[in-house]
């Protein structure tokens, strides 16, 4: 079946083809209900606070982001510069735009997942591999 894939998007058969194993890929589109919990003192960041597919990037970039941000705060408040209630705006602040993110990111698969027809390709045949699940707790009015 791979094989058969395989040459009809390349459109030819390939002589060099050994298929050993098969794994399906399943999108993801996540965000953490909460960023942070037990009194401020656990903090998720990056790919435990939130999943995208790979269109566009916005992953690695969220996830640094929401370093930065926990980072500074939390130089702020262990040098004794802020107060602890500080640590609170983590969530308010990066949530938003993880969600935001990963809407923009669907937007992005999506809009990828069009351009097999665009080549003139069968898209049932390019998309075959891929797959979309999309957490029921996501806000599906971002799609």
């Amino acid at each position: 079946m791979c094989e058969d894939l395989i040459f009809k998007l390349v459109g030819h058969e390939l002589e060099d083809i050994a298929i050993l194993d098969i794994k399906p890929w399943v999108m993801h589109a996540e965000v953490a209900e909460k960023f942070l919990s037990f009194e401020n003192q656990v903090f998720l960041a990056g790919d435990a606070a939130h999943r995208f597919p790979p269109a566009g990037g916005f992953g690695m970039n969220t996830g640094i982001q929401d370093a930065q941000n926990l980072a500074w705060k939390l130089a702020a408040v262990v040098n004794g510069i802020a107060p602890t209630t500080l640590l609170s705006t983590y969530e308010t602040e990066r949530r938003p735009i993880a969600i935001f993110n990963t809407a923009l990111s669907v937007q992005n698969f999506r809009a990828a997942m069009e351009v097999p027809a665009a080549l003139g390709l069968d898209p049932t045949v390019a998309n075959s591999g891929a797959q979309i699940s999309i957490d029921s707790t996501f806000p599906t009015n971002y799609f």
